[in-house]
């Protein structure tokens, strides 16, 4: 098994809507990310 050390201070964070943003690191097939969520973040509504 590898194991990684990832440093996400090097990696850009993106915003793909308010108040939410994230870290995303590729390796291979794989992806791992570190999310955060604001209070800016708008309701979710969803319908079951």
């Amino acid at each position: 098994m590898l194991q990684h050390k990832i440093n996400f201070d090097t990696i850009e964070l993106e915003s793909p809507i308010e108040g939410v943003k994230y870290k995303k690191y590729r390796y291979n097939n794989k992806q791992m990310r570190l999310i955060e969520y604001t209070k800016e973040m708008p309701p979710q509504i969803s319908q079951l």
